[in-house]
């Protein structure tokens, strides 16, 4: 005789009725939301026509489901109370200012509907969700969040799909957008990527600029044709590489959903999005150094030859990129070196040296070049000219460059030269061009260079005060910072027109053209680093750098902390506290920023377990009779 199946083997039938109820009540419940959503960000682009209307709609269906929530119910919960009255406020508001003009300050009537819109449908997604979303987070939390599982897969694979579309789709709305950003100093770099595939030339570099960028660009023209959009496109997807290269650095001492408050930061990175969006080194210069951090981490994590080797090529190429690379090259041979223990092992010894060769066999080439066309062995000649000139030049304190006692007859004619362009008023490239006219047997950045170097002595204690003011501000983020509508005017000045945009000058194409800019600023104001205030991130940096000299699993973050301020340093003591130069070391200050608050969430919950009363164990007190 067969048995019956037991409960637990039984299938339910489900009919397409018990499905189709729920399924229009999930789609009431998500459509309004969307709609909300939709009206601010289009609100936040400035496009004003279909805010309200759409914003009303959203709002009715909102208000017909909230409705049928409450009947069903029979109660409300005080969520959905404090939001209805907000969506009740607002709307009469909105209806005053409509009827008896009432003002409503600062804000739109539309924006105002957009918030009810969003307070509404957040109120009644969290009484429909709000069980079940604390439940998953709980479980995630359980499962990828802690901190002793630092090598959960399933979490960074989840973590990094997130990534990678909010760091896509941001880009792919920024792209086409705004016309790519083309400024003074990119002329130097399109130039040479010209001659380069003309002639395989590399000229207008003039021994001063590395050549990696360049050919980077011409490479990718090659392929993809000569306007600039080709090139933008390809710095955009690199940026999601650095989204994830962040995450990884990350990863090394932080649980997932911690490693993702520095990645998501890059992603939005408005600085950053600026940046792969023009003609600018650090669009490639800051996947480089990204990536080449996060290898290095992995060679101190035991890594073998061939992460060795890609540590050194990597660095190699950022170095040929921008020049400011090169002293960390002996850190990381150093790290590999202590990585092994004591006492030294041998194949600590062969991992430092395979990145000190890797590094070597790349570079080689472009100093044998420097060699044979301008009479020097190295990657740059441009130490004086492009760094130490242009900051003494046009520091807000004076200099006295005149040094008749100087034992060098040609580096103090080229002191009083320079006193003498000093004195009227003339810029640093015109004082730099007297020198070369002046000594034209003379490699003219090397006196310029020693120069430099005799008025920094002759004033050290002046050139401290300067850098220390200039290391503040650089820390508050630096000034110059890239904003959108100032690049697009350089477009104009430099006669650059994109393709992507009407060619026509009537009236409707300088709108269509002013609407895109508009958007393409909100999406760069998303998130900017230094819309932390500069205080609360020193603390952050000096608690994490604490953290992880006395923590063992947080040591890692020394890399990204050491990276971070050693590349602002370096940018003010040889450049200028640009903010354009703060921009490469922001992947690694905002994983330092993550490790100082993960620190001290750890500490408050040490703290708060210390002072929590022991559980009891079972037995009972009896009150003596």
């Amino acid at each position: 005789m067969a048995s019956e199946p037991s409960g637990r083997d039984q299938v339910r039938e489900v009919s397409p009725a018990t499905l189709t109820v729920p399924a229009i009540r999930l789609g009431l419940m998500v459509l309004p939301m969307l709609l909300g959503i939709t009206g601010a960000i289009i609100q936040a682009l400035a496009v004003r026509m279909v805010v309200d209307p759409l914003s009303l709609v959203a709002l009715g269906i909102l208000g017909t489901f909230g409705v049928h929530t409450w009947l069903r119910t029979g109660s409300a919960t005080w969520v959905l109370r404090v939001a209805w009255t907000w969506a009740v406020v607002t709307i009469g508001w909105v209806l005053a200012n409509r009827i008896a003009s009432v003002p409503t300050g600062a804000f739109r009537p539309g924006e105002l509907v957009v918030s009810a819109d969003l307070i509404v449908g957040g109120a009644l997604a969290w009484i429909r969700w709000g069980d079940a979303v604390r439940t998953a987070w709980r479980r995630y939390h359980e499962e990828v969040g802690n901190p002793d599982k630092l090598g959960n897969a399933w979490g960074d694979r989840v973590n990094q799909r997130v990534l990678i579309t909010v760091a896509s789709a941001l880009r792919l709305m920024f792209l086409f957008r705004v016309p790519v950003f083309v400024i003074g100093d990119s002329g130097v770099y399109i130039k040479t990527a010209m001659t380069f595939t003309s002639w395989g030339s590399f000229a207008p570099l003039d021994g001063f600029y590395p050549p990696a960028y360049p050919v980077f660009v011409a490479v990718i023209q090659m392929v993809l044709g000569p306007d600039f959009l080709g090139v933008a496109a390809v710095q955009h997807a690199l940026g999601i590489v650095t989204v994830l290269a962040t995450y990884g650095m990350a990863r090394m001492a932080l649980p997932p959903p911690w490693a993702m408050v520095p990645a998501l930061a890059m992603a939005v990175n408005g600085y950053i999005l600026i940046l792969e969006h023009g003609i600018y080194t650090e669009a490639l210069f800051i996947p480089l150094v990204t990536v080449g951090a996060w290898l290095t981490l992995r060679l101190v994590r035991g890594g073998g030859l061939g992460t060795s080797i890609a540590t050194g090529v990597v660095i190699a190429v950022a170095s040929l990129t921008r020049l400011v690379l090169q002293p960390f090259l002996g850190a990381v041979m150093l790290l590999a070196i202590a990585s092994g223990g004591w006492p030294v092992r041998r194949v600590a010894v062969f991992r430092a040296i395979a990145v000190g060769a890797s590094f070597v066999v790349v570079v080689t080439p472009w100093a044998i070049h420097n060699q044979v066309v301008h009479g020097y062995l190295g990657l740059s000649n441009g130490i004086g000219v492009s760094a130490l000139l242009p900051r003494l030049w046009e520091e807000e304190a004076t200099y006295t460059w005149e040094n008749q006692s100087h034992p060098d007859p040609d580096v103090r004619a080229v002191l009083r030269g320079m006193q003498e362009q000093r004195d009227r008023g003339a810029s640093y490239w015109q004082a730099w061009m007297r020198a070369r006219r002046d000594f034209p047997d003379r490699n003219t950045s090397t006196l310029v260079a020693a120069a430099a170097t005799d008025v920094i002595w002759r004033h050290a204690g002046l050139f401290t005060e300067r850098t220390w003011f200039r290391m503040q501000r650089m820390w508050r983020g630096g000034f110059g910072a890239e904003q959108v509508n100032d690049l697009f005017g350089e477009q104009v000045k430099l006669g650059i027109r994109s393709p992507i945009f009407l060619v026509r000058d009537d009236g409707d194409s300088a709108e269509a053209i002013e609407q895109a800019g508009a958007e393409a600023t909100g999406l760069s104001r998303i998130f900017r680093p230094d819309d932390v205030p500069p205080g609360l991130t020193l603390v952050l940096t000096i608690v994490a750098t604490v953290a992880s000299l006395a923590v063992r699993r947080l040591r890692p973050a020394l890399v990204p902390i050491g990276l971070g301020l050693g590349l602002l340093f370096l940018a003010v003591l040889l450049n200028s506290d640009r903010a354009r130069y703060r921009h490469p070391a922001e992947p690694f200050l905002m994983v330092t920023y993550t490790v100082g608050a993960y620190a001290l969430w750890q500490a408050a919950r040490w703290i708060m377990s210390r002072r929590a009363p022991p559980a009891s164990g079972g037995s009972h007190s009896v009150r003596p009779g």
